[in-house]
């Protein structure tokens, strides 16, 4: 059996645009695959950082019906950037510090599991 890695990204550029179907502060919209691409849950946290560096933190969600390349605001949050529609923003997924805690925990169990491996082998 292949097993295959999840290609994921620290942070990617998106244009962003202004959004028909929200105007509400706090969420943005981008395509699935970029979704995935950020390596984030179903609906996750993201930093969205203009050029000037100004950032803001929005709840991000994923629809296979925006752009690849685009990623839907509101009003409010273009306001807040200092942004027009069809800026180049820098998108970085944020984590949480339940999600550091979760990774953290992953990574201790996965140790244990490999030193109570090899006391059972004798190799070290």
């Amino acid at each position: 059996m292949i097993k295959r890695r999840k290609l994921m990204v620290e942070e990617i550029k998106l244009q962003a645009r202004t959004s028909a179907l929200m105007d509400q502060s706090g969420y943005a919209r981008v395509h699935t695959d970029v979704h995935n691409l950020l390596g984030m849950e179903e609906k996750g946290y993201a930093e969205l950082i203009n050029e000037k560096g100004k950032a803001i933190l929005v709840r991000i969600s994923s629809d296979k019906l925006i752009p690849k390349d685009n990623i839907n605001l509101g009003t409010k949050d273009l306001e807040k950037m200092e942004i027009e529609d069809g800026a180049l923003i820098t998108i970085k997924h944020y984590k949480t510090i339940g999600d550091s805690i979760g990774e953290f925990k992953d990574k201790m169990v996965s140790k244990l599991k490999n030193d109570d491996t090899k006391e059972k082998t004798g190799s070290e």
